[in-house]
């Protein structure tokens, strides 16, 4: 009877205080919602710290002329979609710090990092599109990507 609000009789029966009413579908989604935002902004935030780190691993690596070592860290970083990575791997490509010059591939790391609107890729495949390095020439496409870097 605990939960009831009448009996047969149509006479209120006192509610047990201990006993708590299971919670309807909205209620249970509005619990739910904020917690599985709360668990994906802890995922991608430890992501993120994840992703930080093996850039700076990347970098020191870098710095160390370690350039296998650092192309490792970064190429997957570019392939995950971190565009400073793309920016450092295209780099690497494009002046063969750790693998041989090609500017094809270094191109369309740049494109990707530009695309995504990072100046520096931006600039850069600007630039290549200006001289013809790894495309075919392409100057008034090269101020397109020019003006977006310069805003």
């Amino acid at each position: 009877t605990s939960g009831n609000t009448s009996n047969d009789n149509n006479t209120p029966l006192l509610r047990d205080p201990n006993v708590r009413a299971a919670p309807s579908a909205p209620t249970k989604l509005i619990i739910a919602v904020p917690r599985a935002i709360a668990a994906i902004n802890l995922h991608t935030l430890q992501a993120q710290i994840v992703l930080a780190a093996d850039f700076a691993a990347g970098a020191k690596a870098y710095d160390g002329r370690r350039y296998a070592e650092a192309f490792a860290a970064w190429h997957a970083l570019a392939k995950a979609g971190d565009v400073r990575a793309q920016v450092a791997v295209a780099g690497m490509y494009r002046f063969g710090e750790g693998r041989a010059i090609d500017v094809r591939v270094a191109a369309r790391w740049y494109r990707r990092a530009a695309d995504a609107g990072d100046p520096i890729a931006q600039l850069n495949y600007a630039e290549m599109l200006e001289r013809g390095i790894g495309m075919r020439r392409d100057r008034a496409a090269a101020l397109r990507w020019y003006r977006k870097a310069a805003d």
